[in-house]
């Protein structure tokens, strides 16, 4: 990097030499400005002069007079050739240059605008308004052109010496700035090496010298700031030898707090565990005659069905009674006779036959449903993971529906929307159970014919089904409160609450969840979703 006083040189120098520059451009542009100026009004001024002189021999057609005048004319140095026209006719006189002469004539508008070096103009031979002839004169430049060169000569060479000059003057004024500026430099050098005894000598009584006196009291100020860093540095290690004692103190203070208290929270977790499973037992204690009312129901329509059959085999064992009578009395082909046609009728013996399995099988429905209310107090008390394995979704939710299709074919129609999902792990007794439990509340939740829609899809290692039903849906201040244990919008009798709470804690042994969204009205939809594990769990 170059020291001050050569940037300072270099500094004045570029400035002298930017204002010398614009001022000698402005000047020379003035300059050619009005020589281009005089040159037009001296060729306009001959061209003037020249026509009216030449007026009486273009009149009189006097030729031997226009060859003197043209030949006069030329004489002068600026005037480079000059010609007489009439019309468009021949020349009636011309003198100058050959190769002036030769080229097509082209009026200069403007001085500026010369590109041959003459200035070529037009002026008119007017007599009493009329126009006789024409003068075509070219004026040289080359005069104007030379007095632009020196005059730029000697503005440059002026410009040199100028900045030389400067140059000198900058050269000498930074040595004289520049040698207290190493004075002070030395000295901060030396502060910044710690040498805090160190003082600039006077170096003259203006802004420099100025700064050297507060260069001064700065390293005083130094010196006593530095005195009183190390008496605080001193403190300052006292007292954090202080604090680390302390702290070591008080560490080991917490961590007996901390062995105590992690101690305490196994004991509370422990006691925490007993208490809830001790709540779950109060519970299931409390609402024992609710689940006993639960089970005498399935029981009764059993018991009914199993009178409606007793009363329908009476019935068939009176007609087989009178069929036997009649064949032995009379001939066989008394089964085609109107009174035994009429007993048949009379016996419905075909609606008979036909209900009799539908009573069997719901008879057997509602032994299925007392075991699977007391399995389900079971596994609400009791979780269990056992029996996981690797099944098939879609064959397990087919099985589930086959069996609660004789429920829901009077609430409306079941749609089973399944993709191909491989198989793996899980419960299939419980998710079955799950199923279920969503079936037969979406049928509850239909009042009259609806649709109810299963699906079953596998995304992002995840198996989700949903449940979707178009009934009365639920209430948005029931929705927070539906997986609560116990908890039902049903009639006294017609449900324990505690289906959905089971089915809450079957899908999170399986790692998944379960979440549910309903309008009233428009319907309900219940979404489970669950881990697609193909490597067998530990511990199953």
């Amino acid at each position: 990097m170059l020291p001050f006083r050569w940037r300072t040189v270099l500094g004045v120098a570029l400035i002298e030499a930017a204002l010398l520059l614009v001022l000698i451009t402005v000047v020379l542009q003035q300059m050619r400005e009005a020589s281009e100026y005089s040159l037009q009004r001296y060729a306009e001024t001959t061209a003037a002069l020249f026509a009216r002189t030449a007026q009486d021999a273009v009149l009189g057609h006097d030729l031997a007079t226009l060859e003197s005048l043209v030949a006069e004319i030329v004489q002068e140095p600026e005037v480079g050739y000059v010609r007489i026209l009439r019309d468009t006719e021949m020349p009636l006189a011309e003198a100058g240059e050959e190769s002036l002469l030769q080229r097509t004539f082209k009026e200069d508008k403007e001085s500026a605008l010369i590109q041959d070096a003459y200035y070529d103009i037009t002026w008119p031979i007017e007599v009493g308004g009329r126009t006789y002839g024409w003068v075509q004169l070219g004026v040289s430049d080359q005069v104007t052109t030379a007095h632009l060169r020196q005059a730029r000569d000697i503005a440059v060479t002026l410009a040199v010496a100028e900045m030389g000059l400067v140059a000198v003057f900058s050269l000498v004024l930074g040595t004289l700035l520049t040698r207290r500026l190493r004075l002070l430099r030395d000295a901060a050098q030396q502060i910044s090496r710690g040498d805090l005894e160190f003082r600039t000598p006077a170096i003259g009584s203006d802004e420099i010298g100025e700064v050297g006196e507060s260069f001064n009291r700065m390293a005083d100020q130094l010196k006593l700031t530095r005195a009183r860093r190390d008496q605080y540095q001193q403190q300052l290690e006292s007292l954090n030898q202080e604090l680390e004692d302390r702290v070591k103190r008080r560490t080991g203070q917490l961590t007996r707090k901390n062995m105590e208290l992690a101690a305490a929270y196994e004991n509370l977790q422990s006691a925490q565990k007993q208490l809830v499973h001790a709540e779950k037992l109060a519970s299931l204690g409390q609402l024992s005659a609710g689940v006993a009312h639960e089970i005498n129901n399935p029981i009764a329509f059993i018991k009914g069905n199993l009178g409606s059959m007793k009363g329908y085999l009476q019935t068939y064992q009176a007609y087989t009674d009178f069929l036997e009578s009649s064949l032995r009395k009379h001939q066989p082909d008394l089964l085609e006779s109107e009174e035994y046609l009429k007993q048949r009728k009379a016996a419905d013996i075909e609606f008979i036959q036909q209900d009799s399995a539908q009573l069997i099988e719901e008879s057997l429905s509602g032994i299925d449903r007392v075991s699977g209310i007391i399995q389900g107090l079971k596994e609400y008390a009791r979780s269990d993971q056992s029996g996981i394995s690797l099944e098939n979704l879609n064959d397990c939710i087919e099985a589930t529906y086959r069996i609660a299709a004789s429920q829901l074919k009077y609430q409306g129609e079941v749609v089973l929307d399944l993709e191909p999902i491989l198989p793996f792990y899980f419960n299939r007794g419980k998710i079955s159970q799950v199923i279920m439990n969503l079936l037969v509340n979406a049928g509850q939740a239909i009042e009259d014919k609806g649709e109810i829609r299963v699906t079953a899809r596998e995304e992002d290692g995840n198996v989700e089904i949903m449940v979707i039903d178009n009934g009365c849906g639920i209430s948005p201040e029931h929705l927070d409160k539906l997986f609560d244990p116990f908890f039902t919008t049903k009639a006294v009798g017609e449900g324990t609450g505690l289906g959905l709470a089971i089915s809450q804690g079957i899908v999170q042994d399986h790692r998944g969840s379960i979440s549910v969204e309903s309008e009233p009205g428009r319907g309900t939809a219940f979404r489970i979703r669950l881990p697609a594990l193909r490597d067998q769990p530990e511990g199953s």
